[in-house]
């Protein structure tokens, strides 16, 4: 098992909204180091992208994370006010096509455009699982308050993953 550091993830919490996004990439990549067999790098550059978060899983697990791949992306928008918009959702979509990943994380304290009406960014989200198969999960400010209090990521990511590949309400 593996716990996150309380005090940590409320010390890098607490840096949330700074205007540069580095904080929440360092916890994006704090929460995600913290599941057993994550690897983590952030801030990676390619020829025509920039990765915010790139996960590697290592180890042969029999349970849902063997469904991610070996690797997988987390986009990371710490806006102020605005939910990530269909445009981020849309790129972040391109990122995860090229990269060939099967699972993608969305880190936003605002959430998505479109949360619980089936508009816009969630609707995006619905239509590449049904259409690619790529199931991406979205940990918004609730999630992240969660987690610092000690909610075991793994199952939040779980839970969320059931959600849309299951088609849950």
């Amino acid at each position: 098992m593996y716990f996150i550091n309380k005090g940590y993830a409320e010390f890098l919490k607490s840096k949330l909204r700074d205007g540069s996004g580095k904080a929440l990439e360092y916890l994006a990549a704090y929460f995600m180091s913290c599941i057993p067999g994550c690897r983590t790098r952030f801030r990676q550059k390619s020829h025509s992208s920039e990765y915010d978060v790139i996960c590697n899983i290592d180890g042969n697990y029999n349970d849902f994370r063997s469904e991610w791949g070996r690797i997988f992306v987390c986009e990371c928008k710490d806006y102020e006010k605005n939910s990530m918009g269909f445009t981020d959702t849309a790129k972040f979509i391109q990122v995860l096509n090229s990269t060939k990943s099967r699972f993608g994380i969305i880190f936003s304290p605002t959430g998505i455009s479109g949360k619980d009406k089936t508009l816009d960014s969630e609707r995006e989200l619905l239509k590449i699982f049904q259409n690619e198969g790529i199931v991406i999960t979205v940990i918004d400010n609730t999630d992240i308050e969660s987690i610092c209090r000690g909610t075991s990521l793994i199952n939040l990511l779980r839970s969320k993953y059931e959600i849309v590949r299951l088609d849950l309400r």
